[in-house]
């Protein structure tokens, strides 16, 4: 989630001029009009299938207006940003307006009215699935990524639910709150669901937890279908109270 996040931020915190484009190696921004004003305020206009590419990231919007002034970005209109990760599949979040301050490092993607923001993995890698909610904001300095208002995931490894979703990039660590969060991991050898008050998850170690008032159940296969994913799991799923 993260690095879609720092994708749109490709777009909202690069100003880029066309007399600036020489000077940035392997960076291609086009858009059908481009336009500068001085004044009252400095600002740089792009209008009309705005593309920013460099390597295997890319993001697309049909407008965006940089202010120097007030050192923020913001951008409407299908926004789309696209980033190839190493095992081959490919990140994708969309979103119809965005906003970001170089100042405070905050930005927002919003949807178009009564829609929802998308993050995509294609099939082919290691967890191909898809989040979406209303609303996603970015703290760049404090490097997180929050999801608002009805957020969804769903993957080959387990859905969740819940009002909001917190990432923080420090311990790279999902926090789901809001609306009594629920969690159904699948792994070979055991499914299971969980609905709590607060649901974390690290990526190391690998554990899942849930706090406040718990409620979930646990189902094994046949010990002969088992593989040793089912052996682990306790390390990777503790439910706790308060």
């Amino acid at each position: 989630m993260t690095c879609a996040a720092a994708l749109l931020l490709l777009l909202l915190a690069c100003p880029v001029s066309s007399e600036e484009k020489g000077s940035l190696v392997g960076t291609t921004v086009r858009s059908k009009e481009y336009v500068i004003r001085r004044a009252p305020r400095k600002q740089e206009e792009f209008i009309g299938e705005v593309s920013y590419r460099h390597g295997i990231r890319s993001v697309s919007a049909e407008w965006a207006l940089f202010d120097h002034d007030a050192e923020s970005w913001k951008s409407r209109g299908r926004i789309r940003a696209e980033d190839r990760l190493k095992d081959g599949s490919v990140l994708v979040l969309t979103g119809e307006e965005a906003s970001h301050s170089l100042k405070t490092g905050l930005g927002e993607l919003r949807p178009m009215e009564g829609g929802r923001v998308l993050l995509t993995r294609t099939a082919g890698g290691f967890d191909a699935g898809q989040a979406s909610a209303r609303r996603l904001r970015w703290d760049e300095k404090a490097g997180t990524v929050r999801l608002l208002e009805d957020v969804r995931v769903e993957s080959a490894f387990g859905d969740a639910s819940a009002r909001s979703a917190l990432y923080r990039r420090s311990d790279r660590s999902m926090t789901l709150t809001g609306g009594r969060p629920f969690a159904a991991p699948r792994q070979p050898g055991w499914t299971a669901a969980v609905q709590a008050d607060e649901i974390r998850a690290t990526e190391q170690p690998e554990v899942l937890s849930a706090s406040g008032t718990v409620r979930g159940w646990l189902h094994f296969v046949k010990e002969a279908e088992a593989s040793d994913d089912t052996r682990s799991f306790w390390r990777f799923w503790r439910p706790k109270r308060r």
